[in-house]
């Protein structure tokens, strides 16, 4: 019998992609922090106060991080904020698995989504 698992590939990179219903996101970062020691990679920023930048997409309707792993197999934490307010209540933790180098993260949703499609479901049906 055929093994059915999506081969896992390495990677160094995750695109993080944040939507708001109002493409409002001047002043918006993520903060990051290693869950499993090594996930990220060692030039990235653990600092609230120097949390990472958003820039817009090519089309203006979303926004996006590009965050550097070291360990595409340990996960690393996420939170989405504009000062002290904070996306969602809850603090995010995201394994790539070497199976996923894009997630999405929408605007007062407490979880991942991984692909644009299902993201913007989510933030129409809010």
């Amino acid at each position: 019998m055929a093994n059915l698992k999506p081969k896992k590939k390495q990677f160094k990179t995750v695109e993080l992609h944040y939507l708001r219903s109002q493409n409002d996101y001047q002043d918006w970062t993520v903060y990051v922090w290693d869950v499993d020691e090594g996930a990220l990679d060692d030039s990235v920023s653990c600092n609230w106060e120097h949390s990472l930048p958003l820039k817009p997409d090519k089309k203006q309707t979303a926004s996006k991080v590009i965050i550097k792993v070291k360990d595409n197999t340990k996960s690393f934490g996420i939170i989405l904020h504009k000062g002290d307010l904070k996306n969602h209540d809850n603090d995010l933790s995201f394994n790539p698995e070497g199976l996923h180098r894009q997630i999405w993260i929408v605007e007062n949703h407490g979880q991942l989504f991984y692909s644009e499609e299902e993201a913007r479901c989510a933030l129409n049906a809010t």
